[in-house]
Parts: structure tokens; C-alpha cells; sequence
């Protein structure tokens, strides 16, 4: 997933559609783009996700993402 400004997402007042807590206990914040895919944010990380709707992401899904070293992955990705 693409890290994107914090800043800038923050300053785009989008949407808000959820909150879920990942594997690991991070809270990940799910935000509208209109057009684009949602974009989520994780401990003042922002991202893109590769998804258009909200529908894959709860509480112990293996879609959530996870922040790990700065970088940000489905925990589909790190299982095993």
C-alpha cells in the first residue's frame, strides 16, 4: 500500500467509515476518497489501500492492515 502525507490527508477533512483494530492492536482509520480507493491511517501513517468500499475490513480479517517497519501491509501478507 502506498504511504501517502499524513498532513495533507488530515487536511482533506474526507469521511470517515470505520475504525477496526488490527491483529497487533493498532487502530486503523478507514477514510472516503470519492473517486479513489480508501485511504486508512495507522499510528500518523496514511495510506492507500488497493480497495474501493469498506466491506473487508473487521475486526480479524486478514484484509486489516498493519503497519510493520514503516511499511504497511494486508496481514493476509505476513501470515506464516
Amino acid at each position: 500500500m502506498k504511504i501517502l502525507s499524513y498532513k495533507k490527508v488530515k487536511e482533506a477533512n474526507l469521511i470517515h467509515l470505520k475504525s477496526v483494530t488490527n491483529s497487533i492492536g493498532q487502530v486503523v482509520d478507514f477514510f472516503d476518497d470519492e473517486d479513489f480507493t480508501i485511504i486508512g491511517i495507522i499510528e500518523e501513517t496514511a495510506f492507500r489501500t488497493d480497495f474501493f468500499d469498506d466491506e473487508d475490513f473487521y475486526e480479524g480479517s486478514d484484509y486489516n492492515p498493519i503497519l510493520i517497519n514503516g511499511k504497511v501491509t494486508c496481514e493476509f501478507d505476513i501470515k506464516d
